[in-house]
C-alpha cells in the first residue's frame, strides 16, 4: 500500500487518529501516538492552546446557552452571541407587533435549538484551538444587500403600525408604534445610501 502522501513510497504504518496510511517520512510521533502530518499539526495545535488557555465544559456551555447567545459568549464568541441573542428576542416581539404568531415562535424555535447544538459544536473547535469568532451577519453583508435590507425593513415596519390601527389605545400603541417606526427609519436610511452611491457613479 502506498503512503498517503507520497505516491511513490511504501506505507509502513497508518495514523491512529484518521487512518491514513502513512511512509516513515511522513509518520510523527506525538506523545507516543503515531499522527499523520495533518492530524499531527491539530494535535500540536491543540497541546499549545490547552497550555494557554482553559479547556471549556461542554456541561457549563449547555447551560449558558439555554439562554440564546451566552453559551457562545462564555467561551469568548461575544460576536456570533450577540447576534443569535439579539435575532432571538427580536422575534420574539415581532408577534405582537406583527399580529402573526405562528410564524415567528416557529422561527424562535429554531433560532433557540440552533443556538443549543452551535454552542456544542463552537466549545469542541474552541478546545482544538480551531475556534474563530465568526457572527452571521457583518458590516459586508449589510453594504452589499442594503437594497433589499432596506425595502424589508420598510415593509415589516409599514405592516406592524397597519395591524396596530385596527386596536388603536394611545397610550398602548404608541409604545408599539415605536419599532415599526424604527424599522421604517432604518430602511430608509439604508436606501437612501444605496441611492447616494448610485448618483456618484452617474456623476450627478
Amino acid at each position: 500500500m502506498k503512503c498517503f502522501y507520497h505516491n511513490d513510497k511504501e506505507a509502513e504504518t497508518y495514523c491512529s487518529i484518521c487512518g491514513k496510511p502513512i511512509c516513515n517520512e511522513c509518520k510523527y510521533n506525538i506523545d507516543n501516538t503515531i499522527l499523520c502530518k495533518s492530524c499531527s499539526q491539530k494535535a500540536l495545535r491543540f497541546l499549545a492552546f490547552s497550555k494557554n488557555e482553559k479547556i471549556k465544559s461542554k456541561g457549563l456551555v449547555f447551560l449558558f446557552s439555554l439562554m440564546p447567545g451566552a453559551g457562545h459568549m462564555y467561551i469568548g464568541m461575544m460576536n456570533r452571541g450577540t447576534q443569535l441573542m439579539a435575532a432571538f428576542f427580536l422575534v420574539l416581539a415581532l408577534p405582537d407587533i406583527l399580529a402573526n404568531n405562528f410564524i415567528f415562535q416557529a422561527l424562535a424555535i429554531i433560532i433557540y435549538v440552533f443556538n443549543i447544538f452551535d454552542a456544542q459544536n463552537q466549545v469542541m473547535l474552541y478546545n482544538s484551538g480551531d475556534g474563530k469568532d465568526i457572527g452571521f451577519v457583518d458590516k459586508n453583508f449589510i453594504v452589499r444587500n442594503s437594497l433589499i435590507l432596506g425595502i424589508v425593513l420598510i415593509g415589516i415596519g409599514l405592516w406592524g403600525i397597519f395591524t396596530q390601527i385596527f386596536r388603536f389605545s394611545f397610550y398602548v400603541t404608541l409604545n408599539k408604534f415605536l419599532v415599526p417606526i424604527s424599522f421604517i427609519a432604518l430602511g430608509i436610511y439604508l436606501l437612501k445610501g444605496v441611492f447616494s452611491k448610485k448618483d456618484l457613479k452617474n456623476g450627478v
